[in-house]
């Protein structure tokens, strides 16, 4: 569903709801009736109308509200979707200005593309790739890694050249800042 279709789809729900609770506040028994056969325009301007208004807002806020959790679980919805679509085609990660926790089995090896970052946390992995320098330690300053280097737990490492990264010797957990895929 498209956001456009979503948005009208809100904009009805609210705009029926608005309109529901006047016409029962209207129809509300009493006015103009037997019991109460002359109704002046003090009387509707002091206790007809804000009735209304009231059965109007509070209407409209119960459509409203209706309305935005139904937008929320239908974009949860399509972020699960887009996520699964992206660990099917065994992209997990994209450049989002963050850092993302990632877990990564033992043996699976993580290619970055320039610019990722990488903080390994947990468990242990070694840089891996097919072009020199496979990773800066970015924590020492000047520390270039070679391959099949041992990471060092808490250190900054930025890849400069894509589809560098780690290998893992055991199940680790790593924060990623950047694109990278898990192989």
């Amino acid at each position: 569903m498209t956001v456009k279709k979503i948005l009208l789809t809100v904009v009805g729900i609210a705009l029926t709801g608005a309109l529901i609770a006047g016409a029962s506040v209207l129809a509300s028994p009493g006015y103009g009736t037997a019991d109460d056969p002359l109704v002046t325009l003090s009387y509707i301007d002091s206790t007809v109308r804000p009735e209304l208004s009231s059965e109007i807002s509070r209407a409209a806020a119960a459509a409203r509200t209706e309305a935005e959790e139904a937008f929320k679980a239908q974009l949860d919805e399509l972020s699960a979707a887009f996520s699964a679509r992206l660990a099917a085609a065994g992209k997990t990660g994209a450049d989002t200005g963050a850092f993302s926790v990632v877990s990564v089995a033992s043996g699976k090896t993580v290619a970055c593309a320039p610019g990722t970052e990488i903080i390994l946390r947990i468990g242990t992995a070694s840089s891996a790739g097919n072009s020199s320098p496979r990773l800066i330690d970015v924590t020492d300053g000047s520390s270039v890694v070679g391959s099949g280097t041992a990471l060092t737990q808490n250190h900054l490492y930025m890849v400069t050249i894509d589809g560098n990264g780690f290998k893992t010797s055991s199940s680790v957990k790593v924060l990623i800042r950047g694109s990278y895929k898990i192989g």
